[in-house]
């Protein structure tokens, strides 16, 4: 017997085992999250600020590791690391780390993060990423 219940962002399946004789549903709920797509391994590509997009690279660089049990750890060049929770809220996602919460969404492959007007766009395939025609590297800022 298997029967699905809806709960916050996704199907529980509740699975009766005839063996024990009981309910198994956490295996599922598990399943679940691990296929969500924002879990996994994302590198920062590009950012916005002030009117400007950036390459990361060589400048900003960032990681977002995010796990199925609802935990990530992001780390930031020159900054160290900080461990927080995640969690889906309809389209987009909530990353709270210390009581302070930022808003993430996932569109075309590309997590973007944004805060006070600025915003970091993250990928889980940096090497074969498309950046957008008005993305610069910081070169291009500088002159190098």
């Amino acid at each position: 017997m298997i029967s699905a219940v809806l709960i916050t962002g996704g199907v529980y399946e509740k699975i009766y085992c005839h063996c024990t004789g009981s309910t198994h549903a956490r295996l599922c709920v598990q399943r679940m999250r691990k296929d969500a797509p924002i879990v996994g391994e994302w590198v920062a590509v590009y950012m916005e600020a002030e009117g400007m997009k950036v390459k990361c690279a060589g400048f900003m660089e960032s990681k977002l590791s995010v796990k199925a049990d609802n935990t990530f750890t992001m780390s930031m060049e020159g900054e160290g690391s900080q461990d927080g929770k995640w969690e889906k809220k309809g389209d987009a996602y909530t990353l709270t780390v210390d009581g302070d919460s930022i808003d993430a969404k996932i569109v075309d492959g590309v997590l973007s993060i944004s805060m006070d007007g600025s915003a970091l766009h993250f990928s889980k395939n940096p090497d074969s990423f498309k950046y957008p025609d008005d993305v610069m590297s910081i070169e291009d800022i500088f002159g190098q």
